[in-house]
């Protein structure tokens, strides 16, 4: 990318940063304006966003339980594609209920961690309903389930890799498996300990693998190897 994307929640907007600038640029949203389902310019308090391989700008719009696609040329008022959810909160196969982490693979799937529905939802190219790859629609700390999720990355390989925030644990879900693998916060007890987390909420990898966990409740960003299903632990940054 040749620039930063924040998504700055309360202001209801997306700006970019350029890596040798000084001001941003909004390229989504209107400035303390939160909007509702009449306007697909506007949105509400979100959580997630994506930049895909074209530069399209997708936000996760909270509070009104839908997905909005914003064109790799946007601005500030730029009218965006409204492709997922129904615009209030509901379950089903075109609802979400508070939706919050989204990622976009290679071939334009949309996956989003439709939080207090605790599953997650894959959305093909174009489609008007949404199938669970994930999760039973049912809160538990069975490997087949999961409590609020908040964020969803997926691999070259197709495996799902989960941020199972009330499980305080990371799961990795292969391809059209029943059930994940814990990788990372197997104990689903919320500590300080390098192998434990608290509230995870965000991962993202780097080019060499490691996966790295906002590691909310602790104040702190852990950074894993993922090594055959397990997860070799090593503190990245930890403040107390």
């Amino acid at each position: 990318s040749d620039g930063i994307y924040v998504l700055d929640t309360k202001n209801y907007r997306v700006q970019k940063w350029l890596k040798n600038g000084i001001n941003a640029t909004i390229v989504a949203g209107i400035t303390g304006t939160p909007g509702g389902t009449s306007s697909n310019t506007t949105f509400s308090t979100s959580y997630g966003l994506f930049i895909d391989q074209f530069g399209s700008i997708y936000v996760s719009d909270q509070g009104n339980c839908r997905i909005l696609r914003f064109p790799p040329n946007s601005v500030s008022g730029t009218i965006g594609d409204w492709i997922a959810g129904t615009g209030v909160s509901g379950y089903g196969w075109q609802g979400f209920a508070s939706p919050t982490g989204i990622f976009v693979d290679s071939n334009q799937a949309v996956y989003v961690a439709d939080t207090s529905n605790h599953r997650i939802q894959k959305y093909n190219f174009g489609a008007c309903y949404g199938m669970t790859v994930a999760g039973t629609g049912y809160a538990g700390n069975s490997l087949n389930q999961l409590q609020n999720p908040t964020s969803v990355v997926v691999d070259s390989d197709g495996c799902l890799y989960i941020s199972d925030q009330n499980n305080h644990r990371i799961l990795r879900w292969a391809p059209e498996a029943c059930a994940g693998e814990c990788i990372a916060g197997c104990s689903m007890t919320p500590g300080t300990r390098p192998d434990q987390l608290n509230h995870p909420s965000d991962i993202a990898f780097d080019s060499q693998g490691s996966l790295y966990v906002s590691d909310t409740w602790n104040n702190r960003v852990q950074k894993f190897a993922i090594l055959n299903g397990t997860g070799a632990y090593k503190i990245l940054e930890s403040s107390t």
